[in-house]
């Protein structure tokens, strides 16, 4: 249980639980036990190239659930349903921390700006007058891009699996599958254009590994503007809402 949590925590971890509702899980806060087990498997000495064991992922998933999550933002309290169980907001904080920083600097009176804290904001347009170009990385080679985007007032988060590998093959990523503990492939990314960095990013993560037929019923109820799929041959699918 954690007591007297700040604001800025209860309100992002509220909007994490509501993209796991609108989800029906496949973005889940609750992943952290999961990541864990594959970052405690691929650091030990001389890991199993195969991968976690079977009934080590079960055990992980079995602590998996958005749902045994209880916010009481009155007494500024956090619970977890069961023991064992953990958070991660790394899919999301820094979509909102870009919020927090634009709110700043709007106040101090700036107007044209490209606030960037790991998901570029746009703000207004460049003060010539023209869009802001945001590149898309190709996840082969993330130092380049496989497309841009021109963007006025919005977010673009992108979320793929070649961010952080397990392992040297690229077999294993950061990005799981709450359904089966299994984790995302490395060449596939996704960005999502929102009106904000907090919609924008968790949502790009939800939508990475939401099913085809999925895809535009969480991108129109979790407030995304559309989505764009990428490999490095290029885009291979857009989701518009």
């Amino acid at each position: 249980m954690l007591e007297n949590a700040p604001a800025d925590f209860i309100a992002l971890l509220t909007h994490a639980l509501s993209l796991a509702r609108i989800s029906d899980g496949i973005y889940d806060p609750t992943i952290q036990p999961l990541w864990q087990t594959y970052f405690r498997h691929f650091t030990a000495a001389h890991p199993d190239p195969a991968g976690p064991a079977p009934h080590d992922i079960a055990g992980a998933l079995a602590l998996v659930d958005w749902r045994a999550v209880e916010v009481d933002a009155g007494r500024q309290r956090i619970a977890f349903a069961h023991p064992g169980m953990g958070l991660t907001l790394n899919s999301g904080a820094q979509g909102y921390i870009t919020d927090r920083v634009t709110d700043v600097l709007r106040a101090h009176g700036f107007e044209h700006m490209l606030v960037d804290m790991g998901e570029p904001r746009a703000l207004s347009t460049k003060p010539d007058g023209s869009a802001w170009r945001i590149g898309i990385a190709n996840p082969a080679n993330p130092n380049s891009t496989v497309t841009t985007l021109e963007v006025v007032d919005q977010c673009v988060s992108t979320s793929g699996g070649y961010g952080t590998l397990f392992d040297s093959a690229g077999a294993f990523t950061h990005l799981i599958d709450t359904r089966t503990g299994r984790t995302a492939p490395a060449l596939l990314g996704v960005s999502v254009i929102a009106n904000s960095g907090t919609i924008a990013d968790g949502l790009s993560a939800a939508m990475l590994m939401a099913p085809v037929e999925r895809r535009l019923a969480i991108l129109r109820a979790a407030g995304g503007t559309k989505a764009i799929y990428v490999t490095p041959e290029g885009v291979v699918s857009t989701v518009v809402s």
